[in-house]
């Protein structure tokens, strides 16, 4: 009989010890179907978009582009900020939302974004984020070496600054 308790400890005991540890950055967390491996969403705060992309993408989430922030802080075109936050634990195939910073000045003028190479709907975006609007009822297309439906030129020179409610004109590539 003490043969068979001490082997059942000992089975025990291994089993316990042979659970899955989590690597640095990473843990179980319960879920009701059992359990879930997440790990902590990198920071990414100051890098390109392609770059917080690949970063995302290689630690197992799905990237997912969200809207643009005004920010006197960081450099205009880089990301702002995650959803969920930087060392937030989440399970792998979950997606984490991108904020790109677009510069602003704390006062009744901005300066003004560059919109050449991003899509009517995201110049928009990025134009609405800081206040500024843009013109949609005429919008020429051009030829030009930037993507088809991109914007490839903007009314108001990138970095100029530019009144709070101010409309830009833009053209985009066919």
């Amino acid at each position: 009989m003490r043969k068979i308790f001490a082997l059942a400890a000992a089975l025990a005991l291994l089993l316990w010890a042979c659970g899955s540890p989590a690597l640095p950055g990473e843990s179980d967390l319960s879920a009701t179907s059992g359990q879930v491996h997440a790990i902590a969403v990198p920071n990414v705060v100051g890098l390109s978009y392609a770059e917080a992309e690949q970063k995302i993408r290689d630690a197992g989430f799905v990237p997912k582009a969200g809207e643009m922030k005004a920010s006197a802080t960081i450099e205009e075109g880089k990301i702002h900020s995650t959803d969920p936050k930087a060392d937030t634990p989440l399970a792998k195939g979950q997606p984490v939302t991108l904020f790109i910073a677009v510069y602003s000045c704390p006062t009744g003028w901005v300066d003004m974004p560059t919109l050449t190479g991003w899509s009517l709907d995201e110049a928009e975006a990025i134009l609405k984020s800081i206040n500024l609007k843009l013109d949609k009822t005429d919008v020429p297309e051009i030829d030009s070496d930037v993507a088809k439906g991109k914007v490839t030129w903007q009314s108001v020179e990138a970095k100029e600054k530019v009144a709070v409610g101010t409309v830009i004109k833009v053209k985009i590539s066919n």
